[in-house]
């Protein structure tokens, strides 16, 4: 990958992330935001834990994504996490569902995972 198109991938990622963060802080949403890299290289871009019991795993792709079988180690790792599903956001103009993994345009999963928290779980 050319230098240039792995900082622009990186600035998505982060763009995504600080608009969560943000969001999160402004609508006082007081979301856990959490992120996590097994010693397998297995990577969650963010965790973010609504309550003890509302955790969603959520993957940041910068292109589409057309092969939801790739995400199988991700998914793992969101179960054994405790995870409700895991969430991919991603370039896609449509939202897709399979088993467990719910891939999604980036501006449509910000605006789920903000509403996720409105109906708490008991804590």
């Amino acid at each position: 990958m050319r230098p240039e198109i792995e900082i622009l991938i990186q600035s998505d990622l982060d763009d995504i992330i600080c608009e969560i963060y943000k969001l999160n802080l402004y609508l006082e949403r007081d979301y856990k935001i959490s992120f996590l890299k097994t010693k397998d290289g297995v990577e969650i871009d963010l965790i973010v834990e609504i309550s003890a019991r509302k955790k969603y795993c959520i993957a940041i792709k910068a292109g589409e994504v057309k092969d939801l079988s790739a995400f199988n180690a991700q998914y793992k790792l969101a179960k054994d996490l405790c995870a409700k599903e895991l969430i991919v956001l991603s370039q896609n103009k449509i939202a897709q569902v399979q088993d467990g993994i719910h891939v999604m345009p980036w501006q449509e999963g910000i605006e789920t995972i903000m509403k996720l928290g409105i109906e708490r779980a008991p804590t």
